[in-house]
């Protein structure tokens, strides 16, 4: 397995240390090797790392594409990679798949008509804590993100695929919608929180995400907590230290790396995604 990493961020401190497990060379743009060096916990990778200046230089030696960027440039990467001859057995790519619900069906079909497996970080699945939403009584979650500078990431900015539903919510509505919870009952959206009611035949899901000052994550069954924790990945995520979500995201790359990923059908559950935001209700 020769993988590249396309991604500064998450790309280096989540997907660096996951692809190591897996891949005998991993390929990254030099642009990244001082932010790999000055890390400690990244210093490790070094020995696997295959430094590069283009990527015409080295796409015949890749099987496998990583990319975490943001949205807008996660579309135009994909896209300009697909246009090369190539010898890829998997793309991954980080949610959200595009910016909007439009341009993610296109980036979808792009992929389908490739013949090369794909697949998106949507990786609530994997969590231990799913299971309590199997419980009989309706359940509520309570996901408090927080605070950062509103300005200066993409992430905030609803637009740029970011912000309480498409950065952050967009785990939930993946996770809801494979759990089949597809009625949306509320869906109300305000500068700091993000209201959202969905139900299956039998029962209700009630999820508020918002930006507070502090990081929380709960769950309750019938006004009785069953979990609280720092974030959804139970971990608290520090600045120099290997991320928490790292062995989250191996599972995932194991689960994915199976062929029966193309059963998968993305557009489907963009589509619902897209249905979600044709029904909000924004109180800005």
């Amino acid at each position: 397995m020769n993988t590249v990493i396309f991604g500064s961020g998450f790309g280096l401190y989540g997907y660096l240390p996951t692809i190591a497990y897996f891949s005998q060379r991993i390929f990254l743009n030099k642009k990244y090797k001082r932010k790999v060096i000055n890390k400690k916990y990244l210093k490790t990778f070094n020995k696997k790392i295959i430094w590069f200046d283009s990527l015409e230089t080295v796409i015949h030696k890749i099987d496998y594409i990583v990319i975490a960027q943001n949205p807008k440039s996660q579309f135009k990467t994909v896209n300009k990679i697909l246009k090369k001859k190539n010898n890829l057995k998997h793309i991954f790519l980080e949610k959200p798949i595009s910016e909007n619900p439009n341009k993610s069906l296109r980036l979808i079909k792009n992929l389908k008509k490739s013949n090369i497996n794909y697949s998106f970080g949507f990786i609530f699945e994997y969590l231990n804590w799913v299971k309590l939403l199997n419980k009989k009584n309706d359940i509520s979650i309570i996901w408090k993100i927080k605070k950062k500078n509103f300005s200066k990431s993409w992430k905030f900015s609803h637009s740029d695929g970011g912000g309480l539903i498409r950065f952050y919510g967009i785990h939930f509505l993946k996770l809801f919608y494979d759990l089949n919870y597809k009625k949306i009952n509320k869906n109300l959206l305000t500068k700091t929180t993000w209201n959202f009611n969905v139900q299956n035949k039998k029962k209700l899901i009630k999820l508020v995400v918002k930006f507070d000052n502090k990081e929380r994550f709960s769950i309750k069954n019938f006004d009785q907590i069953i979990l609280d924790s720092t974030n959804p990945f139970l971990k608290p995520i520090k600045k120099n230290e290997l991320d928490p979500r790292i062995n989250t995201l191996k599972k995932y790359i194991s689960d994915k790396l199976n062929p029966r990923v193309r059963e998968e059908k993305y557009s489907n559950f963009v589509n619902f995604w897209k249905k979600v935001e044709k029904v909000l209700v924004k109180k800005v």
